[in-house]
């Protein structure tokens, strides 16, 4: 294939110039690093900083935005420690059967009131007590507890519902 006249001095100046600006990537990162350890100077004898430094860091506080966590504004109520289903046992109230969660999950006070027909999951044996989500720390009466389905509600332990998991 025969050369032609102006190609190879172009190419190679795009090979030497890319070669030359892959070099000084890390250059950048070591400039922008120094930065860091360095004691922050007065307001009014601030360096000028270069369009390579300003890059350099703008690039730096975005990986530091995406792997930081981010800070709760001084007004947020602090973190809970627990999930809604671990409120206070007196603040709870018993879930009742007309709720409209517990009606699609077809719960029932008492087992013997479980629709088999429509709830064909239902076994005999099956109570919200040996239920793998009941949580019968949080009863406040007893026969209740908590569900981690119906959090911050009461569950009757002879109750059932469609979420029912075997405890392990």
């Amino acid at each position: 294939m025969p050369k032609l006249a102006g190609d190879a001095p172009s190419r190679r100046r795009f090979l030497k110039t890319s070669g030359t600006l892959a070099a000084m990537i890390p250059l950048v990162n070591l400039v922008g690093c120094a930065e860091e350890s360095k004691p922050a100077a007065p307001a009014e004898a601030a360096p000028q900083q270069t369009p390579a430094d300003t890059a350099a860091g703008a690039a730096r506080e975005a990986m530091q935005d995406r792997t930081a966590t981010p800070a709760a504004p001084a007004d947020a109520a602090p973190a809970q420690a627990a999930p809604p289903q671990a409120a206070p046992a007196q603040k709870m109230a018993k879930l009742e059967e007309s709720d409209p969660q517990a009606q699609a999950l077809g719960y029932k006070h008492d087992v013997g009131s479980v629709d088999t027909a429509s709830y064909a999951r239902y076994q005999s044996g099956q109570l919200c007590e040996n239920c793998g989500l009941y949580l019968a720390a949080q009863g406040g009466e007893a026969g209740w507890g908590g569900c981690s389905i119906f959090p911050g509600k009461l569950v009757n332990a002879k109750g059932w519902c469609n979420a029912y998991v075997p405890a392990a």
